[in-house]
């Protein structure tokens, strides 16, 4: 009779650590997607008012810019993004922060790194890390899908870099990337390999265009 009391006692308590468990998991999941739609909400924000403020630039130099006007500002704010990346293809379109930015870290976006120069530096090589996987930064989950000749757009200081894949590569993980000194302008896209925890993913596109905006 004890025996058959302390079974039941046990059943109980197993159904309540379930039935939490199944609240707790749902809460994790409607909590991860309520955060990635106002996260990509607030991401096409930033990305918008980038355009307005490298257009208000341009066309009035008696206005100060949004960014000159935060530019002290310590909180991100909505004009602070140093230019956009876009890839048509794999439907990414995602600012970046210049090197020195606090955000500028691949556990808060996309991350430009310090071996990098601008494209309007002359045979410039710009290189950006980003997580993939489960986490609601892994924003280059889908470069290891592009493939020669794809387009990759940068948007910088009022000129948009067209850029083509023309090497899409899985290489060991080991923390380093080693990049080629190329004689022609270059952007570097870089992440783990979801394919493979022990392969990073390497992507290398060649300029071929630019244009005023």
């Amino acid at each position: 009779m004890i025996k058959k009391r302390k079974n039941k006692k046990l059943k109980s308590q197993l159904a309540i650590i379930g039935f939490l468990l199944i609240i707790i998991s749902l809460v994790l999941y409607f909590g991860y997607s309520i955060y990635y739609y106002y996260s990509n909400k607030y991401n096409k924000i930033l990305v918008e008012n980038y355009f307005i403020s490298e257009s208000n630039i341009t066309t009035n130099d008696d206005n100060q810019s949004l960014s000159d006007s935060n530019e002290n500002n310590d909180i991100e704010d909505l004009s602070s993004y140093d230019g956009i990346l876009e890839i048509p293809s794999i439907d990414l379109k995602r600012g970046f922060y210049n090197i020195g930015n606090k955000n500028n870290k691949v556990n808060k976006n996309i991350q430009v790194l310090n071996e990098s120069s601008m494209p309007n530096v002359e045979n410039s090589m710009l290189v950006i890390a980003g997580h993939s996987g489960s986490s609601n930064k892994a924003f280059f989950n889908k470069i290891y899908k592009l493939k020669n000749n794809d387009y990759i757009y940068v948007y910088y200081q009022n000129v948009k870099y067209v850029y083509q894949v023309e090497q899409n590569i899985s290489i060991e993980k080991d923390g380093t990337i080693e990049l080629q000194k190329y004689k022609y302008q270059t952007i570097v896209l870089t992440t783990c390999d979801m394919r493979s925890k022990k392969k990073q993913v390497v992507v290398v596109a060649k300029l071929t265009n630019k244009i005023d905006f």
